[in-house]
């Protein structure tokens, strides 16, 4: 049979430089006891590609002669990974044993059982470490692949900074967005009047989203698109 290959970027993404982590992307990626679990690194064929280095035309003519390395029983056991993996991957429609439907509810008991984290810290990948929202570099797909990947990555924060100034009400949790080249570099009048509304505008989707019921106070250009 065969096994799933994939982009290996900085960070341990399959998506982007520095994109989520394959555990807090795909299903039933962590291990629990008693609970479902899928070995994604041990099935699939990983071949690193560091953008900063080479273009992603230089990663695809490695693609055929890295695989051609591999041999038969390292294919055979990441073919033995993913056989397991089927059973939680597919919808047993005779309800005879164990599902994906099976493996999701307890995935869903297990994070409601999980403790909240007592902060989110909300922040720009890109501009805290220094990549491209496009995957590829393509500019033909760029707008695609951006709005694929969204703007704003939400973490739990770091134990020290879980106690500062919360901006965005979410129950219990203290959630705080963080504008780095704001507090660290000096804009031009009008490039910092554009990026402190561009900021607040991302501030009221995210208090759209934590805070049930609210509205978006503000629509910036690039967001009104049915003009």
């Amino acid at each position: 049979g065969c096994v799933p290959v994939v982009i290996l970027f900085p960070g341990g993404s399959w998506y982007r430089n520095y994109g989520p982590s394959v555990e807090r992307s795909f299903p039933f990626a962590v291990r629990r006891p008693g609970r479902q679990f899928v070995d994604w690194r041990g099935l699939a064929v990983e071949l690193p590609h560091y953008p900063e280095e080479e273009s992603f035309g230089a990663w695809a003519k490695r693609l055929v002669p890295s695989l051609l390395q591999l041999d038969a029983p390292e294919l055979q056991e990441r073919q033995r990974r993913l056989a397991e993996a089927a059973a939680v991957l597919r919808w047993d429609f005779g309800g005879i044993r164990p599902d994906a439907f099976t493996a999701l509810l307890d995935e869903l008991v297990a994070r409601a059982r999980a403790p909240a984290p007592a902060a989110l810290e909300c922040f720009d990948p890109r501009e805290r470490f220094g990549t491209n929202r496009s995957m590829s570099g393509a500019l033909a797909v760029a707008r695609e692949e951006g709005e694929i990947f969204g703007i704003v990555a939400c973490c739990p924060a770091p134990a020290p900074a879980q106690i500062e100034a919360c901006d965005i009400a979410a129950g219990e949790t203290c959630v705080r967005f963080v504008d780095e080249r704001l507090e660290a570099e000096e804009f031009a009048p009008s490039e910092l009047d554009l990026r402190q509304r561009q900021r607040a505008n991302i501030r009221s989707h995210l208090k759209a989203m934590f805070d049930t019921g609210r509205k978006f106070d503000e629509v910036v250009p690039e967001d009104d698109l049915c003009r």
